[in-house]
């Protein structure tokens, strides 16, 4: 028969009990870094030539934006090259990702 005025004491083998306090999880192995996928969605809607510079228009977030190579486009995506046919953006991890020009819309 089992005294109701003591506790039961039972190994809880992912957390460790405290004295007066909340059981705190045991150490947990360190998960890999996965990099972060290319998040940035844009439209490059044409370009403009400037004083031997090229800016691109771009459309994000239902916004008109023009930026050049060497501008950031967002946090942590930045423009490294623009032509008439394409800009070309590095994102966090450095993954370049092209985006061509959108054609003509009606």
């Amino acid at each position: 028969m089992r005294d109701i005025f003591r506790p039961k004491t039972a190994a809880v083998p992912a957390a460790v009990r405290r004295a007066g306090g909340p059981a705190v999880a045991g150490p947990e192995a360190p998960r890999p870094e996965v990099p972060p996928a290319f998040a940035l969605r844009i439209s490059y809607i044409g370009s403009i030539k400037s004083g031997g510079r090229t800016i691109a228009l771009v459309l994000r977030n239902g916004q008109t934006v023009s930026v050049g190579e060497g501008d950031e486009i967002a946090p942590g995506y930045k423009v490294v090259g623009v032509t008439a046919d394409a800009i070309v953006v590095q994102g966090p991890n450095s993954e370049r990702k092209t985006f061509p020009r959108q054609g003509e819309r009606p």
